[in-house]
């Protein structure tokens, strides 16, 4: 049984309500308050490993799917589930399992359709953070602003040089959000993914 939260000094307790029906209409009436904010920001914190493990497993099935033959895959989607089992202490039946592969082909789309994880090739970028890019609001950010280097560089492959310039100014904004030049390697590794994206008409 989950202890009962401290009542804030600002937070109101209506005739008839229980303490968590109190919170559920604050977070829901007044997301901004304080009340709200440190609430969503330890369910946040409560939450984060088993996410982290739910993801970790969800990645794995889509290795798995991609590679079935891959012992690589298969031992790190028997870690994943492991560590899944372990952090939520659940069984990972055929129902749930079946849930997460589907999440796992959803997953595998996404990433054909658009460009690498920066924090795949460029080293830095994992400890940076892009809510716009991450919630589908813009593509300013600095993912945001990778995902439209790698779509033009996409189209340049159908356009010849036309799209050379835009290029080059999307790779300065990128450099500039980053705080440093692209590395040769990154550089090859992102061109290399967008002209293997082009290639197979999923432009």
């Amino acid at each position: 049984m989950p202890d009962t939260p401290r009542r804030p000094p600002e937070f109101e307790i209506r005739p008839g309500e229980d303490v968590w029906t109190a919170l559920a209409r604050e977070v829901v009436t007044r997301p901004d308050s304080p009340t709200s904010l440190r609430l969503m920001s330890n369910v946040n914190r409560a939450t984060r490993p088993q996410r982290e493990a739910t993801d970790r497993l969800i990645d794995a099935l889509a290795g798995q799917i991609e590679s079935p033959q891959d012992p690589a895959t298969a031992a790190e989607l028997a870690a994943a589930s492991e560590h899944w089992t372990t952090v939520t202490g659940e069984r990972l039946d055929a129902d749930m399992l079946g849930q997460l592969r589907d999440d796992a082909q959803q997953l595998l789309q996404r990433r054909r359709r658009g460009p690498p994880a920066i924090e795949s090739i460029v080293l830095g970028a994992a400890e940076r953070s892009d809510v716009g890019y991450d919630l589908g609001l813009h593509l300013e950010g600095l993912r945001g602003t990778w995902h439209r280097l790698w779509a033009l560089i996409s189209l340049s492959s159908t356009m010849g040089g036309d799209t050379d310039d835009a290029v080059q100014v999307i790779r300065g904004q990128l450099e500039q959000q980053l705080g440093r030049p692209l590395t040769e390697s990154e550089w090859a590794q992102l061109t290399e993914h967008a002209l293997r994206h082009a290639a197979q008409g999923k432009l």
